[in-house]
């Protein structure tokens, strides 16, 4: 059944290829009866509108039934897997259905065409701003004489009598492209294929007419890296290839693919917008100065390099303003930050510490959220107010917003102290910490109200000794001097119970192992010895044991770093001798760079090897990029790769034998045809030979 389908669809294609030809000169009406092909079943599809289709290849809707007017939208039924799309097709002009005939005024989709050529007819006068997204294949389009709507330039298609740029073919090769000054707006999709990292244009050039522009369509220029905007723009401006509104004052997108690792936000800028350094993924460290005010929702998402940013001057930090940014290791607030909205440090899962300013009134909820590694942020320094004079306060209302405390040092995740204020698990809840993982030392306020008892016990002693004056043989001297002896004893017994709980924590440590749980009872217990005032210190006789595991800790945590096998960007490696195999990767990984090289225990090694199974199974991989030094591919190593769209490699080490036959078995699932291999130059022959016995199918698309 399935082959007759697949033949009834090749005898359609020629059937079209013919009429497509004849359409280009005739202009034709396309009736029910010209051909089997073109059989036009009418059937009503939903309650809103009338679909008619052509053979299911070509689908029309009633737009305006008074003036007979139709849109077109390509319908192909793609579950004809051998279908590689039209030469060239011509949409008509004129459709007739039930001797009505229809006029074809605007073109609704065709992202499903995969076709290399398209004939637009001079009846067309709209198409919508998503028709041809993703369209990787055409090469020309032809606008009708007479089309005075639609028009193509240099074989970039515009609407909107040429004001409007639609689409930009991935096929064209020109390095740069400069947006005519007639044009005013650029569609969303207009550079949106399967494959924009291939897109060509490293120069863009924007004209003086451009005012309804979409910044965020750019990330779809995948090789884009010098950006300019003519000086007569009365609505944008760039600066090193970086975009702003024509005042300066907005900084608006930052191009993905500059080579820039560092970043100088300048004075001039007090806002940055939504989105506009996202997946920057170069940029390792970002400098903000005072007179920024606003940074938009995820305006630094996913800078996956992105080590360190410092904020001379911000008021409000938008939503998901740096979520995903897993390289982040520093951030520097400044002293007016007023609100931290959501999740605006979600999944920085290298950020270990970060002191909020005293000046912070608004925190959102889920801000330091770590899904996969909840217990990386190891110290909050939260700088905030006294309520009163003699007790730090914390309070904070069921919207997480902090009303009063100062000075407050939240370290130690992974100590739990029983003094941790309610108040203070509520913070953290809203904060993205889950409450199973809220272990608190909450020192300070401890420390304080210590501070404070000692004191007013202190005073009350030497209070009660001032009062016995001269002694005297009396019974009230004696009363006196009994009551000053008891309480002080009474204190002297107090620091003695307070040294002795330290000693039997430091006694509870035991033997030093690298486990957390060991962590946790030393933190704890040099935590609590710190707390103590010196006369209660002196009673805790086994100090030396507390300093010793300290130091055995260290030495074990040291030892653990210098291991054999560590894990970068998701995939886990392993020294074997003088090389490095790559033996494993985390099931959620999406894109996959192998270097040449990795440091382990301070010293380069080359990647030599992938094991087997390495990334088998990884339903969400995208990207594999294979470093300069792989010579192995063992078996299964990137099979059931069902989500992969590139295979960039880079090595010229591979011979078939050292590819396992079934290495890339079922790469890139039923999207195998979209599947593109990148191939070295001079082996792209060779190695396309070799990976179609490897796994890849010979359909996919080898460059």
């Amino acid at each position: 059944m399935k082959k007759d389908l697949r033949t009834k669809t090749i005898k359609k294609v020629a059937i079209i290829g013919f009429f497509s030809m004849m359409m280009v000169s005739m202009s034709p009406k396309i009736k029910a009866d010209a051909a089997v092909t073109f059989n036009l079943n009418a059937k009503e599809y939903g309650s809103d509108s009338e679909n008619y289709y052509l053979d299911d290849t070509l689908e029309f809707t009633v737009i305006d039934e008074d003036k007979k007017y139709v849109s077109v939208k390509y319908a192909l039924d793609e579950s004809y897997e051998e279908y590689d799309g039209y030469e060239k097709f011509t949409i008509p002009s004129k459709v007739i259905k039930d001797d009505v005939e229809y006029s074809v005024v605007d073109i609704e989709d065709f992202t499903n065409y995969e076709g290399a050529s398209l004939v637009i007819p001079d009846t067309v006068s709209t198409i919508s701003d998503t028709a041809f997204k993703g369209c990787t294949y055409i090469e020309n389009i032809v606008v009708s004489e007479g089309n005075n709507d639609i028009k193509v330039i240099d074989g970039v298609l515009y609407k909107d009598k040429g004001k409007t740029l639609i689409f930009y073919p991935l096929s064209k090769e020109e390095n740069t492209f400069t947006v005519p000054d007639e044009v005013t707006g650029i569609c969303s999709e207009a550079f949106v294929h399967s494959y924009s990292k291939f897109n060509a244009i490293k120069t863009l050039n924007l004209g003086a007419g451009i005012k309804d522009f979409e910044p965020l369509s750019l990330n779809n220029c995948g090789n884009l890296t010098s950006l300019t905007v003519s000086e007569n723009n009365a609505y944008f401006s760039a600066k090193e290839s970086v975009l702003f509104d024509k005042t300066g004052r907005e900084l608006l997108y930052y191009l993905p693919s500059k080579e820039d690792t560092c970043y100088n936000i300048s004075k001039e800028v007090v806002k940055i917008g939504n989105q506009a350094f996202e997946n920057a993924i170069k940029l390792e460290e970002i400098t903000v100065e005072e007179n920024v005010e606003n940074v938009g929702e995820k305006a630094f998402a996913n800078c996956q390099n992105l080590k360190k940013i410092s904020f001379l001057g911000v008021i409000t930090l938008g939503k998901e303003a740096f979520s995903r940014d897993t390289s982040l290791e520093e951030v520097t607030l400044p002293d007016n930050l007023e609100t931290i909205d959501d999740e605006a440090f979600y999944g920085c899962s290298s950020l270990k510490e970060i002191i909020i300013p005293a000046s912070v009134k608004n925190i959102g909820k889920n801000v330091f959220f770590q899904k996969y590694n909840s217990n990386s942020l190891k110290k909050v320094t939260m700088k905030t107010f006294y309520k009163d004079e003699s007790l730090p306060v914390l309070a904070v209302d069921n919207n997480g917003k902090i009303n009063s405390f100062k000075g407050l040092e939240i370290s130690g995740f992974e100590a739990v102290f029983e003094v941790a204020t309610q108040a203070l698990k509520d913070l953290l809840t809203s904060a993205g910490i889950s409450p199973e993982n809220i272990n608190v030392d909450s020192g300070l306020i401890e420390k304080t109200k210590k501070q404070i008892a000692d004191e007013e016990a202190g005073k009350a002693v030497n209070e009660l000794i001032n009062t016995i004056g001269e002694v005297t043989y009396q019974k009230e001297c004696k009363e006196k001097i009994d009551e000053a002896l008891k309480a002080y004893e009474e204190e002297i017994e107090k620091d003695k119970e307070a040294g002795e709980e330290v000693f039997l924590l430091i006694k509870k440590i035991g033997k030093v192992k690298f486990t957390k749980e060991c962590k946790n009872l030393i933190d704890r217990a040099r935590n609590a010895y710190d707390l103590l005032t010196d006369k209660q210190k002196a009673y805790v006789k086994n100090i030396e044991i507390l300093e010793k595991a300290e130091k055995t800790y260290k030495k074990l945590q040291e030892d653990a770093n210098k291991k054999k096998v560590v894990t970068l960007n998701g995939i886990t490696y392993e020294l074997n001798k003088n090389t490095v195999i790559v033996k494993s990767s985390q099931k959620n990984i999406k894109k996959a760079i192998i270097p040449a090289k990795i440091k382990i225990a301070g010293k380069f090694y080359k990647v030599t090897k992938i094991n087997a199974k390495a990334f088998s199974g990884r339903k969400q991989l995208k990207t594999i990029i294979i470093g300069e030094n792989i010579n192995t591919i063992e078996k299964e190593a990137f099979s059931n790769t069902s989500a992969l769209s590139l295979i960039h490699i880079k090595t010229k080490n591979l011979t078939s034998k050292k590819i396992d036959n079934k290495a890339f078995y079922k790469a890139g699932g039923k999207n195998y045809k979209k599947l593109v291999i990148i191939s070295p130059k001079g082996k792209k022959n060779i190695y396309n030979r070799i990976l179609i016995k490897k796994g890849i199918n010979k359909k996919s698309i080898f460059k």
